[in-house]
């Protein structure tokens, strides 16, 4: 029986999210055109607080100016003129409206919603109606098998038509609480209202091995009855979400009409998992803004609390908005494992004031068999260019340890016209993108992921130390090259120079640097490439070395160069 009230809880708590989900109330001062901004456009993304603070309001020009406020504290990089975050939600919007429709506009279907709120999924599995299914019933009846039956006691094959799905997966939903890896949502065909009433159905018949011919019969026709009103044109509904137990979508309807065969699971988990789907933005972002303060205050005020230490390692790029980008790696002891930890990352100014931050929570599980590898964390700030200090916070809930780490930091301008270069970012291993989930994927906390090129994945280093048995990868990104007259190309050599104590001991012949444009997102006259190298260390002796990277533009008769600092023991 236990089983069983799993199984119903499966179906019961989406039903519930169905009937009693999103409900707009808006306030009766709201114009025409706050009333719909509140309702339709940010409906799914303004937290609780936000929504009572703006029915509240009175004068137009203070709605103005809460709105401008509310895009403002989401703009996830302030040093251009465009708001990243509400373009991207305005597109979602757009996308799910031309996507989902069914009947009603897309924005309001069960994926418009979850497309909106968390944007297109990491993957998504297709499950077509016309593919039959297998359901094992055991001691049929003639309902099921005939009247002419010779045999009734062997196990038949009910065959029936699947009702089309869509398993939606994200590798990490930021504020999920309930589990931090990935985020599996099954939307289905199948009408959730009729599948709890054959599940109270099947509860209600006795589950032995040989149930007499009235529950037999019972159960059959139940289930004939269910199948007979599918209809495979049906909108799609939530059907689940959280942490998937079914090896395939097989599995899972079968566990429909087979509940005590049905994996055991936590019903508290599965109801937590659906609170977390339906979370809004907002109140994930507010939640955010608190754990930042608190997280300041108990590190800043210095109290005897425990440190632990994580490794660093950061370097600017372009960013795709035309500003530049600090991508910050940390690296965070394995055996920390069973805890939940807190980071900000904030970029400081001169003055005090921050210019650009971000925080996450995750929870760390112990590593499987003791591994010695650091599990990382990626996470990116955005800034105008100039000179700031980097800013890293964390804390260990259980533990009650923090750690605390100041870095200079100078963001160079990388939309000159001039050709320029990136900082060389520092990678450790490399791999085919096809073998990221099934090898270092776990390495990954929260939502980063390795650097996806397109066929390898390179993961990146967190410090600065590398044995002589590894290999050393290093990226490059050049920006603005001259263009040849006529043909209109881009000339460059690289030079590689390795220095230690101040001198070359290694230098790689010069390389025409094969150039791809990249004109990112709304950029014409912006080029960018990458460059990177791969060097074995075990020639290397032990010490601390340097690693130059230099670029020579022909046409512009111009030399750019970075150099970055490792260790080799």
């Amino acid at each position: 029986m236990r089983s069983n009230r799993h199984v119903l809880s499966l179906f019961l708590v989406p039903f519930l999210i169905f009937a009693f989900g999103f409900t707009f109330v808006s306030g009766s001062s709201l114009c025409k055109q706050h009333r719909r901004w509140l309702e339709e456009e940010v409906g799914y993304i303004i937290s609780e607080r936000e929504r009572d603070r703006f029915r509240k309001l009175e004068a137009e020009e203070a709605h103005e100016e809460f709105i401008r406020q509310f895009w403002r504290l989401r703009d996830p990089d302030p040093s251009t003129e465009i708001n990243e975050f509400e373009q991207q939600h305005y597109r979602r919007i757009r996308e799910a409206n031309q996507k989902f429709h069914e009947g009603t506009p897309g924005w309001k279907t069960d994926r418009g919603r979850i497309y909106i709120m968390h944007g297109p999924p990491d993957d998504v599995t297709f499950v077509f109606g016309g593919d039959p299914l297998s359901v094992e019933i055991t001691n049929p009846t003639e309902v099921i098998v005939g009247a002419g039956t010779r045999d009734r006691r062997r196990v038949h094959r009910l065959q029936f038509a699947r009702p089309e799905s869509e398993i939606w997966i994200y590798r990490h939903l930021p504020g999920a609480r309930s589990h931090a890896g990935v985020f599996e949502v099954v939307f289905s065909r199948a009408d959730p209202t009729e599948l709890i009433q054959l599940h109270q159905t099947l509860r209600g018949l006795s589950s032995g091995v040989n149930p007499p011919y009235p529950t037999r019969v019972a159960r059959d026709i139940a289930i004939l009855q269910f199948l007979s009103t599918q209809q495979v044109a049906g909108p799609y509904r939530l059907l689940y979400a959280g942490e998937y137990k079914f090896p395939d979508i097989d599995s899972f309807y079968r566990a429909i009409f087979h509940p005590n065969r049905t994996p055991s699971f936590s019903v508290t988990d599965l109801q937590t998992a659906l609170r977390d789907l339906e979370r809004s933005p907002g109140d994930v972002l507010e939640e955010k803004l608190d754990r930042a303060r608190r997280l300041r205050e108990q590190v800043e005020t210095r109290i005897s609390f425990e440190r632990f230490q994580m490794d660093l390692r950061f370097g600017s790029v372009r960013a795709a908005s035309g500003g530049t980008l600090l991508p910050v790696t940390l690296g965070i002891d394995p055996t920390l494992g069973d805890d939940e930890l807190d980071v900000m990352l904030e970029l400081v100014r001169p003055d005090g004031s921050p210019a650009a931050s971000l925080v996450d929570s995750f929870r760390l599980e112990q590593s499987a068999g003791g591994a010695a590898e650091p599990l990382l964390y990626q996470g990116r700030l955005a800034a105008r260019p100039g000179n700031y200090t980097l800013r890293v916070y964390g804390r260990l809930k259980n533990r009650q340890s923090v750690y605390f780490g100041e870095h200079p930091v100078t963001l160079p301008d990388y939309g000159e016209r001039d050709v320029s270069m990136s900082d060389v970012l520092l990678f450790d291993h490399v791999m085919p993108r096809r073998d990221v989930k099934k090898s270092k994927g776990s390495r990954f906390l929260g939502g980063s992921s390795p650097v996806m090129l397109k066929d390898v994945a390179l993961v990146p280093a967190a410090d600065t130390r590398f044995r002589r048995r590894e290999q050393l990868t290093a990226l490059v990104e050049v920006y603005n090259p001259g263009l040849a007259p006529g043909d209109g190309e881009p000339a460059l050599q690289l030079q590689c120079r390795l220095w230690l104590r101040g001198r070359v001991v290694a230098s790689l012949p010069a390389t025409l640097l094969d150039y791809v444009t990249d004109p990112g997102r709304g950029e014409r006259e912006v080029r960018r490439t990458a460059y990177g190298l791969t060097l074995a260390l075990r020639t290397l002796r032990p010490g601390d070395y340097s690693l130059e990277l230099e670029v020579h533009d022909a046409v512009s008769d111009k030399t750019v160069s970075r150099r970055t600092d490792f260790r080799v023991y």
